[in-house]
């Protein structure tokens, strides 16, 4: 007896541990970037700190640096000189807004899992079917890397050092190995904000729970644009700061122009779900309310009583149905956006502002 009690519990022990292994390597598996979680914002400082030193470093150490000096004296930098540094800080702020991304992921996807009214199963193959994978990392990397070299092309067309780039000085070169970095990590994140808002809407709007008198959960949808609208339009007005002084212009506000354009787009996609399937709540529960209403209306032609009291009531619930708006984008969350549209344009005059004070003080 006392062996068999020994064998039951060591064969419910090896039970429960077999069970917590294939836990933990089912965890392991749907995890979504489980190492990523860990890694800290301040890798955008290292980011910051070593690009700004790698280029000062390697001007100060060639002939570059005695033109540099004379021309940074006391506020005037070359425009290719300011560039550069714009662009360093933007990869870093795109760095960080990627790992801001990603360990912000996990605890927003468990609020927007209390949402659904889906089994876990259902909600784990979603994550699989619409997070990026790696060769759509890959392809997007590649992508922006492509649009740099295209642009740089762009702006220096005419350039009589074109056609022999290996005698550029060496901010030019610098010049174009960030922008490559730069639009290679704006790939990325574009990709991860486009795949992960059709994964916002894609779910609501075959598994939200929508209660037409308490929509104040459905928010979580705007906010999530609103979180993503605002990395854009940060990052826009960053940018801004390439037009002031920059030789092609155009090709700059272009690009800032699309980045803002994703901005617009990173608000609404979230939401396109969320919207249908509250229409279609909202649509259903005013068919079946007027209903009502035709038949107690029916009823009382026809010399009855029956739905008479009922009527006041049904015409109460439609018209409080009928106010019940189809977009979680409410009023606070409208007067967000349109604060988040000034950065860019602050930015922009900021910037003019600075360039004209320095242009006045210097004569």
């Amino acid at each position: 007896m006392r062996s068999q009690a020994g064998n039951g519990r060591g064969g419910e022990h090896r039970l429960a541990e077999s069970a917590t292994r294939r836990e933990a390597s089912s965890d392991a598996e749907t995890s979504l970037l489980p190492r990523l979680q860990d890694v800290p914002v301040t890798a955008a400082g290292v980011i910051l700190a070593a690009l700004v030193a790698g280029y000062l470093g390697t001007i100060l150490l060639t002939d570059a640096a005695r033109p540099l000096l004379v021309a940074t004296a006391p506020f005037g930098l070359e425009v290719v000189f300011r560039m550069n540094l714009v662009m360093i800080a933007l990869i870093a702020y795109t760095a960080a807004a990627g790992l801001l991304e990603f360990r912000s992921a996990p605890g927003e996807l468990g609020r927007l899992r209390t949402l659904l009214d889906c089994d876990d199963a259902t909600f784990a193959s979603a994550l699989e079917a619409f997070f990026p994978t790696r060769l759509q990392a890959v392809v997007a990397w590649a992508g922006g890397s492509l649009f740099a070299f295209a642009m740089a092309w762009t702006s220096r067309a005419g350039d009589d050092r074109l056609g022999s780039i290996s005698t550029w000085d060496l901010h030019e070169h610098w010049n174009l190995a960030l922008l490559v970095l730069l639009f290679s990590l704006l790939g990325l994140f574009a990709l991860w904000g486009i795949r992960s808002a059709r994964l916002y809407s894609v779910l609501s709007r075959r598994h939200a729970r929508v209660r037409l008198l308490d929509i104040e959960p459905l928010q979580l949808f705007a906010v999530r644009g609103l979180r993503l609208a605002l990395l854009w339009f940060l990052g826009s007005g960053i940018a801004l700061l390439l037009v002031v002084g920059a030789k092609d212009q155009a090709v700059v506000l272009g690009v800032i122009a699309l980045t803002s354009a994703l901005g617009v787009a990173s608000l609404i996609l979230p939401s396109l779900g969320i919207h249908q399937r509250m229409r279609e709540v909202k649509s259903a529960e005013l068919s079946r309310v007027r209903g009502e209403i035709e038949r107690c209306v029916e009823a009382l032609r026809a010399g009855g009583s029956d739905g008479g009291g009922e009527l006041p009531a049904l015409l109460a619930w439609e018209a409080r149905v009928a106010e019940v708006p189809v977009w979680p984008l409410g009023g606070a969350v409208l007067i967000r956006f349109g604060l988040l549209v000034l950065i860019p344009v602050g930015s922009w005059l900021g910037g003019a502002m600075v360039e004209r004070l320095v242009d006045s003080a210097l004569g």
